[in-house]
């Protein structure tokens, strides 16, 4: 017969294990999200392009890994006798006891703090995004609001020649 202990040891140390490759992703995408804003601050479209793209990788991956965190912590509440509810690190530590608890409660911490800092970055990166955004909204609407007629006209040609410019629309 199994020991049902002994399955429970072995998935918190795979819970463990999961949890430092995670946070170990999470301070990867802490420094893609600084690569990020300074991309945004610079107007380096080429480097924002290839950051989204590695940040979006960045988010499948920790998408993966939580997942599998989940089942972890979905296994190790069973093997304790806990609810099938869905339980929480701090109940599991705290119901582990002992070196692996504290473990436990130390990277939930660790967690805790590297989500914030993501979280902080991206919300100060999207907030210059959306005021970038809107200068420019603005600067379009005052361009349109001038009398200036077309650049090129209608057959294409340049109406101002020697001036490198596209046909105003709308």
């Amino acid at each position: 017969m199994p020991d049902p202990h002994g399955q429970v040891f072995t998935e918190l140390a795979r819970l463990r294990e999961v949890l430092n490759v995670l946070l170990g992703r999470l301070d990867g995408l802490s420094r893609l999200a600084a690569r990020e804003r300074a991309a945004v601050r610079t107007l380096a479209i080429h480097d924002l392009t290839q950051v989204m793209q590695e940040k979006t990788a960045a988010l499948a991956e920790i998408t993966s890994l939580n997942q599998q965190r989940a089942d972890l912590m979905t296994g190790i509440a069973r093997g304790l006798g806990m609810s099938d509810v869905a339980p929480s690190l701090t109940e599991i530590a705290s119901r582990a006891g002992g070196e692996p608890g504290r473990s436990l409660r130390d990277q939930q911490a660790k967690l805790v703090r590297m989500i914030d800092a993501v979280r902080e970055e991206s919300q100060f990166t999207a907030a210059i995004l959306h005021r970038s955004l809107a200068l420019l909204h603005a600067g379009v609407q005052a361009w349109r609001a001038t009398d200036a007629p077309p650049l090129y006209a209608m057959d294409g040609t340049l109406t101002q020649a020697g001036r490198p410019l596209l046909e105003r629309q709308g």
